[in-house]
């Protein structure tokens, strides 16, 4: 799935929001022990900043 796309569409370019969506999902990621970053991290990156 298109994670970048979707962090832009999410983001709407806000570059703020882009570098923390970015370092969310990474975070996830490694947390998973995942090499790549999938729709799963970006959805919970989301929804940790919307808490």
């Amino acid at each position: 799935d298109d994670v970048i796309g979707r962090i832009y569409e999410y983001s709407k370019g806000a570059i703020w929001l882009v570098a923390r969506l970015c370092k969310g999902c990474l975070m996830d990621a490694y947390t998973h022990r995942q090499q790549l970053v999938d729709g799963d991290n970006l959805k919970r990156a989301i929804e940790e900043l919307t808490l």
